[in-house]
């Protein structure tokens, strides 16, 4: 059905050819998706309750038995369900069919409707996930719509959203994440940036090499305290036997530090980087709305099976690394 020549009443404005346009499965009034996706609901909804169902323009400006009778000029008897401007003694409305001598009014507002059944629908207007409440559909990050930003990252979507939005109003190429930092370099695994993930697994692994024989030394040392039965003494000792090895204690450290501090850096430029790349591309190969959204949900989100696989590498590869310098 074409609507061209009706009013949307959400927005008062008349449909074009190519508007995006929804049919409420209530009462069957056409609307644009974004004023429809702007309540929430139908913009007829209040009219529910007393059976309104929606007529073409052409049904409702042609009242029967008009008599010269002009609904844009003169006045009638308004129709209290549905509005429609009737000659004056008419019966029955025009417009929805009902009589205006018991204009009933609902009794009750009914629960909103659930969204039509359009194929075209995006996903969010049947059910919104939690991550995508209170996001604006008009904004626009990097080039590419907050929305579909926070489809993409889905956990700690809004948390990344402001540092994302930060980044672009500010300019600076850096930011801070605390879960890179304190995860490093898991985390870069876990969003799935895989070779930032790498190249952060290969420097933590290589500085655990380098410092691998004295902390072995230092295991030696506080294995062999007789702890049941420590006497002063032997604190002293301990502490004797370990005063050669305070540089490389802090040398392990500061290096520790600045490659966390590094990673805590580079992990929400990066992570912003992909995310907009990934939808880009994605937009330009999903043919419409709904294969968008499933590609994007595929692409994006976290991987736990990732973060596991990253933590057993290097768990074996520090068992390998153990192995062999207990060996030497």
């Amino acid at each position: 059905m074409l609507y061209e020549k009706e009013i949307c009443p959400g927005c008062e404005k008349g449909f074009e050819p190519g508007d995006d346009i929804v049919v409420c499965p209530v009462c069957g009034t056409p609307q644009h998706r974004a004023c429809w996706l702007e309540r929430g609901t139908c913009a007829n909804e209040a009219l529910h309750a007393g059976g309104f169902a929606w007529h073409a323009a052409g049904a409702q400006d042609e009242p029967k038995n008009t008599a010269g009778f002009d609904p844009k000029k003169d006045i009638g008897d308004i129709c209290a369900h549905c509005g429609t401007n009737n000659p004056a003694g008419t019966a029955v409305c025009a417009g929805c069919g009902k009589s205006l001598a018991s204009a009933e009014k609902p009794a009750a507002e009914p629960p909103a409707p659930e969204p039509p059944a359009v194929n075209s629908i995006p996903a969010q207007a049947v059910k919104i996930p939690a991550f995508l409440a209170g996001i604006s559909a008009d904004e626009v990050i990097s080039g590419v719509k907050a929305l579909d930003i926070a489809l993409y990252i889905q956990l700690g979507a809004k948390r990344y959203l402001e540092k994302f939005r930060k980044i672009d109003l500010t300019g600076i190429r850096f930011g801070w994440s605390w879960a890179a930092f304190l995860f490093t370099p898991y985390w870069f695994f876990y969003r799935k940036l895989y070779w930032l993930g790498g190249i952060f697994l290969g420097l933590t692994f290589a500085m655990s090499v380098f410092f691998a024989g004295p902390v072995m030394e230092l295991q030696n040392i506080m294995a062999a305290m007789p702890l049941d039965a420590l006497t002063p003494a032997d604190v002293t000792n301990f502490y004797a036997q370990i005063a050669g090895y305070y540089p490389v204690i802090a040398g392990m450290f500061g290096l520790s530090l600045l490659l966390r501090c590094a990673a805590a850096l580079a992990a929400v430029p990066a992570y912003k980087k992909r995310v907009v790349a990934d939808i880009s591309s994605l937009r330009r190969f999903a043919k419409d709305e709904n294969v968008f959204r499933a590609l994007v949900i595929r692409r994006g989100g976290a991987s736990g099976i990732a973060l596991l696989g990253s933590v057993l590498l290097y768990d074996l590869l520090w068992m390998l690394v153990n192995q062999t310098v207990r060996q030497l």
